[in-house]
């Protein structure tokens, strides 16, 4: 659960904001809906930078780099279960992966033409 996981790792979360997946009419849509009535100018959600992917040492700062945020990216994808990042990458979906260097022989070959 990632507001669990929000939480656990310092950060907070409204409990009258839902983060996951919503039904919304055929689609499934990822991100915060709001569940009760909620007041202009309430913190809804808290993340310590070190939640924040692709950060360094807990600060703003992001590398200059941004193969390596990929690469390391594709590393926690391919962990799964035993990421750390995996109640965000489960909501995100991306453990069904985007990362085209995780990407089996078929669906390379599929973009071969």
């Amino acid at each position: 659960n990632l507001v669990a996981w929000v939480k656990h790792n310092g950060g907070r979360v409204d409990d009258r904001l839902g983060l996951t997946n919503h039904q919304h009419g055929d689609r499934l849509v990822r991100g915060g809906v709001a569940l009760q009535n909620i007041k202009a100018g309430s913190e809804l959600l808290f993340l310590p930078w070190s939640i924040v992917f692709g950060t360094i040492d807990d600060t703003a700062a992001v590398p200059d780099n941004k193969c390596e945020v990929l690469q390391s990216y594709a590393s926690e994808v391919d962990a799964g279960r035993a990421s750390f990042w995996y109640p965000y990458l489960a909501l995100d979906d991306s453990l069904s992966s985007r990362v085209p260097s995780l990407w089996d022989e078929l669906a390379i070959s599929e973009l071969q033409g």
